[in-house]
């Protein structure tokens, strides 16, 4: 049993499983998933707006995905769709007000509680791991 990919695979488990549980119930008082959020929060950080299509391939799921996701942030009053400014024949997504301000918010306790988990960790430390994490995405692709 102490076999390392054994126990990494372990604790990896149980961090996520803790992490996950976390961020939910921050989330899920606002009435968002952690895709929702992720959607929305590329959208609010795109300062002219952005492509399903960009959206889709950033979150690695395909654009019809992106549509109904943003239909629901769209329903919410978060999310507007817009003409493109150059190609009058693509809508892209665009943050409004309230919903550059709910992400604002949504960060802001996000951090506070993954700053509780993170806690005794240093800055270089948190950067490895970081790049660990990286590193296994770039690897299962």
């Amino acid at each position: 049993m102490s076999n390392p990919t054994y126990l990494s695979g372990m604790l990896f488990t149980k961090a996520h499983r803790l992490v996950r549980g976390r961020v939910y119930d921050i989330l899920d008082t606002y009435d968002l998933n952690p895709t929702l959020w992720s959607l929305l929060s590329i959208v609010s950080k795109a300062v002219d707006g952005v492509r399903s299509s960009v959206v889709a391939e950033q979150l690695g799921v395909k654009p019809p995905m992106i549509t109904m996701l943003a239909d629901q942030l769209v329903e919410q009053g978060l999310l507007s769709r817009v003409l493109h400014h150059t190609d009058g024949r693509v809508r892209i997504l665009v943050a409004n007000a309230k919903g550059k301000k709910l992400v604002s918010e949504i960060e802001t306790k996000l951090n506070a509680e993954i700053g509780i988990l993170l806690e005794g960790l240093s800055h270089d430390e948190i950067s490895t791991f970081q790049k660990t994490l990286t590193t296994i995405i770039d690897n299962a692709k």
